[in-house]
């Protein structure tokens, strides 16, 4: 579900991600992504203008390369998340690797606003989005380029689909959807042991992106969920218990069971006053999508150690 980055000089491995990172260039190369047994290189060269001589930085799960304007993170996870939060303008050229194929730009301004945009990526075994938030993405075929306008405050992601979930490729890409609408406030992954809990976090907010790895007390992993939003979490079922009351501190209980995670999507885009909640299970892996009504009570997301784990 998530593991730990090493390092060999400028090569940094993981079971869901490898690349090399160019400290002088502020680039990262050879970005490849394994999901479910097959890999691809899915980017040849992320440039990132602003990011020249920034050192790279591992902390478990997450790689980070931090610059005065821009923050760059790269998750070790099923998904290959790239995730980037421009402090000023910034500029973010890709160079896609043989093969890769790139659908048109995907624009809703009537739901997103006239400054969000998204790309479908394919190549043979591995597809993905990649999006930005007030920003604009420019296509060169004949180069099989990508360039990336950010705007100050703004964001960029991309997230590879996991073919070991139960959620279709179209499930995931509504996923995506409502990260750009800006629905989903954050997404989790967590994997506890007996005394803590690694987790990687990607916090979505207005103008901001919060992210986080680390390895914590299991009592201290409490993530804030703001109203009127859906928060999404990866759990280890093994190690995480009581997800059947998967309940926010500061809500009620009464939570309507959805049988897919349009239910979610739904009841956010109705402004439901009702909490939503859909689970969907897959061998040691449980996904959680969960719809936080306006006017809950400061809720907190607070998980607990399975009772076993203590065994």
């Amino acid at each position: 579900m998530l593991g730990a980055f090493s390092h060999s000089g400028s090569a940094v491995s993981g079971k869901f991600v490898s690349f090399s990172y160019d400290q002088d260039a502020g680039s990262i190369t050879s970005y490849k992504v394994y999901n479910n047994q097959s890999h691809a290189t899915v980017f040849e060269k992320v440039q990132v203008s602003s990011l020249a001589g920034a050192t790279g930085a591992l902390n478990l799960s997450m790689f980070s390369a931090i610059s005065p304007s821009v923050q760059l993170m790269v998750h070790n996870n099923p998904w290959g998340t790239i995730n980037l939060a421009a402090a000023n303008e910034t500029t973010v050229t890709i160079d896609l690797a043989q093969g890769a194929e790139v659908m048109a730009i995907v624009d809703h301004p009537d739901t997103w606003g006239t400054d969000r945009a998204a790309v479908n990526i394919t190549l043979s075994d591995i597809a993905g989005t990649l999006a930005v938030i007030h920003g604009s993405i420019e296509i060169s075929p004949d180069q099989g380029d990508l360039t990336i306008n950010i705007s100050k405050g703004g964001q960029l992601f991309f997230r590879a689909y996991a073919d070991y979930t139960r959620i279709s490729h179209g499930g995931q890409w509504l996923i995506t959807d409502y990260m750009v609408r800006g629905a989903i406030s954050f997404e989790l992954w967590a994997l506890a042991s007996n005394t803590s809990t690694v987790y990687d976090l990607v916090q979505f907010q207005p103008g901001s992106l919060s992210l986080a790895s680390d390895e914590v007390n299991i009592s201290d992993l409490e993530v804030e969920v703001p109203p009127h939003s859906i928060m999404v979490v990866h759990l280890d079922q093994g190690s995480i218990g009581h997800l059947d009351s998967f309940i926010p501190v500061g809500m009620a209980d009464a939570t309507v069971a959805g049988t897919n995670i349009r239910d979610d999507l739904k009841a956010w885009r109705d402004n439901s006053t009702e909490p939503v909640r859909y689970v969907i299970r897959n061998g040691d892996v449980t996904t959680a999508a969960m719809y936080v009504p306006a006017g809950a009570s400061s809720p907190k997301l607070v998980l607990g150690l399975d009772h076993k784990s203590n065994n």
